[in-house]
């Protein structure tokens, strides 16, 4: 009563200054600000409330559309392993990623087989490839087939239709691959270079680039410096006077 009515916060924060009246108002506030346990209030199905000021993209809750601007348009990882260099956009991935690579929990087990993961999408697909005997869906313009009606549609826009569904705004470039018109943004528009080289200061906007340099520059230099070394013994042994 004294603590509410009078406004005593007796209940202190071990990570900063807040204070609080109610134990249970700290324990929320430690979840929402340091544990990022956040419990968002209730968005009808459907109302998508929250809109990016960068795109057209709407959600109908207030996390996501920041994870989005996050990821999309500012690139930040802002959740990071403390075990190695892997870093995120979002909370959720890091800690996929630590319960699957570094604590090796898989809890998600095949009720067929032994086979267990960390990813239900990767039982799903497990239990659907190989336990169950599933409709395959076959092209009607070539002999293409596959398990899934995606993949399908996919194939058919792309190799007999020509259908490019991912365009971009600044200029005429269509693709089918959401992934190539985010690198066609960050090099033709955006001029990023993400895509660095461990060995040298080159940098690039592609990862393809970024790959035949690697083989090309550093990958002949390796080959070509062992084949060196490999003439020289070679030659040494060659040149050997024989007791």
């Amino acid at each position: 009563m004294n603590s509410i009515h009078l406004k005593i916060k007796n209940h202190k924060c071990n990570q900063c200054n807040y204070q609080a009246c109610r134990k249970d108002t700290l324990k929320r506030h430690i979840n929402n600000e340091h544990l990022g346990l956040k419990k968002y209030k209730h968005v009808e199905p459907g109302i998508k409330n929250y809109k990016c000021s960068e795109c057209d993209y709407q959600t109908s809750r207030k996390d996501v559309i920041k994870d989005h601007i996050n990821s999309v348009h500012f690139r930040r990882k802002n959740y990071k392993c403390t075990q190695c260099d892997y870093e995120t956009t979002l909370q959720g991935s890091l800690k996929r990623h630590i319960n699957s690579i570094h604590l090796k929990i898989k809890n998600h087990k095949c009720n067929y087989c032994d086979y267990e993961t960390s990813r239900r999408s990767q039982l799903r697909g497990h239990v659907n490839n190989v336990h169950h005997e599933r409709e395959s869906y076959k092209c009607v313009y070539c002999d293409f087939q596959t398990r899934q009606q995606r993949t399908l549609e996919f194939h058919v826009n792309n190799v007999h239709l020509g259908k490019k569904k991912h365009e971009c705004k600044e200029c005429d470039y269509q693709t089918n691959r959401k992934t190539r018109l985010k690198d066609h943004m960050n090099s033709v528009h955006l001029g990023r270079k993400n895509y660095k080289c461990t060995d040298c200061d080159y940098e690039t906007t592609l990862q393809t680039s970024l790959k035949r340099h690697m083989n090309s520059i550093h990958l002949k230099i390796k080959i070509t410096n062992v084949i060196n070394v490999i003439i020289k013994q070679a030659k040494r042994y060659s040149e050997t006077p024989y007791k």
